[in-house]
């Protein structure tokens, strides 16, 4: 019994196999088995010698199959152990499968998904006299051969080879939004004119002053009021230069209300300030007079005398000439306040609260400061989104900037952080259930960091979710692939076998379970039903390709990843350190992957 124990110490090792086979030709690599519509079918490790313990009359071997449910499922199945049945290996057996050795166990409709196999082998020699009462030597009935734990039959074997189960939740999914940060400033515009006796006519003033309004509006802002301040020189009475500053700013009112007629929300006010000596002030530093001169000057501007009072003693001054044609002349302006509030289809942010020129570059920039926000996609520069984001969430706190930070947090692999951002989303649209099945979507793709334990609280949740929501297919399939997970393989495979109707996901997941059990070809026949469903699956042509792999099919193993790889080109990450493809990888037909 040792030696034949010895044949098979590595039951638990997934073996791919090495050549291309012609199409048609059964044949297993040593170590695999298979389980083919009701037959156990597999070879040892290392073909025994049976011909040695057969070279008597009479003898034969009998191997005996029993099965038991993996110790950490047990509480999981409701068939923990029975007797799968036998096979009596005699010289015509033994004949009929040379030169390679396969075992064929007729399974009698015993279930073996997920259980764990148990092989014994009895020597047995029949009394030539009587050929019914044989003689039983060795028999090792319940001593299994080869490694017991890990299960072979579940699907750690598995694990690495990435088989992908298809989970139909929403992706973490947020709009794109886009902001206006200012939604209103203040602009000025100062326009001087040489002396003349009379105002000007409002041309030159409100022309120059609308362009400024048509710039804005091609930007969506428009102008809501607007405050005309009138001023004249020095030169002249002061009851005739605040008639004339009045008269200056109504014209410049009258022009911009003709120009903007079809802008009803414009508020427009008119008023005259008389002479303004403060712009004489203003200008005079940077005039060409001297230091001597200028403080001459101020102190007439600093007297509290009347307007025509400061002009009588300026007039007697020997530099008066130079003062009007320099300064005084170009004192006569109109002085525009122009509010602006924000009309187009951006939400807006905040006032603009600094007065700047209207013609000045930096009020050009405040009317073109927006900010664009989206949720995360390849190669997005994430310091800069989320900080942009978490920038909007001081603003207002809206259930799509929380699922847009959350895809940011799942660019970084920080699941927790992301759910607890959707969990936000959901408080404020409770309404809307995509939200809880987005955190379901999360949960599920975080399945291969959680141990065993919480894979178990996981399944448990699940069911619950299942029977509160018995109508949810993505519920229902995550609870399928959560039991596929843990081991319970046949808990999955009774539920996908009791469905009336099966859709390509519902085909591609029963053929994930299926190969973990070993039952290739039906695997085979789900994922060919699954493509006959739709033809656009990835994850289907690459599962075929890992279980052409396992056959030893490298022209179907490439084929299926060509359709694969196509469709989705993240599959190539996927060959090169797979153990499924490790046999095969080498050969010139995998470049095309590298």
């Amino acid at each position: 019994m040792e030696e034949l124990a010895k044949h098979n110490n590595q039951r638990n090792q997934l073996i791919v196999s090495r050549f291309e086979h012609k199409k048609g030709a059964y044949h297993l690599e040593a170590g695999q088995f298979e389980i083919k519509g009701d037959t156990l079918i597999f070879r040892l490790n290392k073909d025994i010698d049976y011909g040695k313990y057969l070279d008597k009359k009479g003898t034969a071997i009998v191997l005996n199959a029993s099965y038991k449910a993996v110790e950490r499922i047990k509480d999981l199945e409701t068939y923990t152990e029975g007797t799968v049945g036998k096979l009596v290996i005699d010289k015509a057996y033994l004949a009929q499968n040379s030169p390679v050795f396969y075992y064929k166990i007729p399974l009698k409709n015993a279930n073996l998904d997920g259980k764990q196999l148990f092989l014994s082998f009895s020597i047995i020699r029949f009394s030539p006299k009587n050929n019914k009462k044989p003689e039983v030597f060795c028999n090792s009935q319940n001593m299994p051969l080869g490694k017991i734990s890990p299960a072979c039959c579940t699907a750690n074997a598995w694990e690495n080879t990435g088989l992908q189960s298809v989970i139909d939740f929403p992706e973490v999914c947020a709009s794109p939004e886009s902001y206006q940060r200012f939604k209103s400033f203040t602009g000025t515009m100062d326009i001087s004119f040489a002396e003349r006796d009379y105002p000007l006519p409002d041309s030159m003033a409100t022309n120059l002053i609308q362009t400024y309004i048509e710039k804005y509006k091609n930007l969506n802002y428009q102008v809501v009021r607007a405050y005309i301040k009138g001023y004249t020189s020095p030169i002249g009475p002061d009851s005739v230069n605040q008639k004339m500053s009045r008269l200056h700013a109504e014209i410049v009112k009258q022009g911009l209300f003709l120009k903007n007629v079809d802008n009803p929300a414009l508020a427009i006010a008119a008023e005259g300030f008389g002479e303004d000596w403060t712009r004489v002030s203003e200008m005079l530093p940077k005039s060409s007079f001297n230091l001597d001169q200028q403080i001459a000057i101020f102190e007439v501007l600093r007297l509290a005398i009347s307007h025509d009072g400061k002009e009588k003693m300026l007039k007697v001054m020997a530099l008066y000439p130079q003062l009007k044609d320099e300064i005084l002349t170009a004192t006569r302006h109109t002085f525009v306040v122009l509010q602006f509030e924000y009309v187009g289809k951006n939400e807006s942010l905040e006032a603009y609260q600094n007065i700047l020129p209207i013609m000045s570059e930096e009020l050009t920039a405040i009317a073109n400061d927006s900010i664009a926000i989206h949720p995360y996609t390849e190669g997005a520069d994430i310091k800069t989104q989320l900080s942009r984001i978490n920038e909007m969430l001081t603003y207002k706190a809206s259930p799509n900037l929380y699922a847009m930070r959350a895809t940011y947090f799942l660019a970084q692999k920080e699941n927790e952080q992301a759910i607890a951002d959707l969990r936000r989303a959901q408080a404020l649209d409770r309404g809307n259930p995509l939200y809880n099945d987005m955190i379901y979507g999360i949960e599920m793709q975080t399945l291969e960091e959680m141990s065993f334990a919480e894979q178990l609280v996981m399944l448990e949740k699940y069911a619950l979710l299942l029977k509160e929501n018995p109508e949810n297919e993505p519920i229902y399939l995550s609870n399928l692939a959560l039991k596929d997970k843990v081991g319970y393989v046949s808990g999955a495979l009774q539920e996908y076998q009791k469905m009336k109707e099966k859709n390509a996901l519902h085909f591609n997941n029963q053929g994930v379970s299926r190969m973990k059990t070993y039952r290739l070809t039906e695997a085979n026949e789900d994922f060919l039903n699954a493509l006959r469903k739709d033809d656009k699956m990835a994850a289907t042509y690459f599962n075929l390709a890992v279980l052409y792999a396992f056959r030893g099919y490298t022209n179907l193993v490439i084929y299926n990843l060509e359709k694969a790889t196509t469709l989705d080109p993240t599959y190539k990450k996927r060959i090169f350190d797979n153990p499924a493809f490790s046999m095969m990888a080498n050969d010139p037909k995998f470049d095309k992957f590298r």
